[in-house]
């Protein structure tokens, strides 16, 4: 029989006297990290490849511009072009949540009028404020369960960078965070962020 020694919790709640400030590193996918990072390899190829023709055209390199039916010719170029920009921003996602993966955290921050939330990329800050008075029943909440790729907020939660076991409601909309973390994690962070609801 094997012995499962508890987890400590990554989570680190510092409370001050007008503010509570949670610091949540991610949790490592190891699955998605490698995927990623092989992956990144081949983006970099094909950009590398797609830029070099490119400005091989551009200046001339390529002998076929001379002899080809230009409306042809040109319709390649805007192809490329248009290729090439989707490639950068599918590479740009990419990076972005590799790196996340790597030290990403999130952070939420609540005082007497704001809930500040904020996902830390490394390279860049993501961040939102929420009014204290539209806050209402923050609790814990069920991750999605059904994945549809094409729903943005799923696709962040699926990549750890969106979603979350945390929710409030704020108007007419649910808001999530706390991505990453274990339900045994959410009842102490529910806790101190409810001392600070307007009643």
């Amino acid at each position: 029989m094997t012995l499962v020694k508890p987890e400590e919790t990554r989570v680190q709640i510092n409370e001050e006297y007008d503010r509570v400030k949670i610091t949540i590193p991610v949790k490592r996918n190891w699955l998605v990290f490698w995927f990623l990072g092989f992956w990144l390899i081949g983006w970099t190829l094909g950009e590398i490849s797609a830029i070099g023709i490119l400005v091989g055209k551009a200046v001339g390199w390529s002998f076929v511009a001379e002899h080809a039916d230009p409306f042809r010719f040109q319709g390649e170029n805007l192809f490329m072009i248009a290729w090439l920009a989707m490639w950068t921003v599918g590479g740009a996602l990419a990076w972005s949540a590799w790196i996340y993966q790597f030290k990403g955290k999130e952070i939420i921050i609540r005082d007497n009028q704001y809930l500040h939330h904020k996902r830390d990329f490394v390279i860049f800050k993501r961040s939102k404020e929420y009014l204290n008075a539209h806050i209402k029943d923050i609790r814990l909440s069920q991750s999605i369960r059904n994945y549809y790729p094409m729903n943005s907020e799923q696709a962040l939660e699926f990549w750890g960078m969106g979603g979350g076991l945390i929710s409030f409601n704020y108007g007419a909309k649910t808001i999530r965070m706390g991505a990453g973390i274990d339900e045994a994690e959410v009842p102490p962070i529910v806790e101190v962020l409810k001392k600070y609801d307007v009643n």
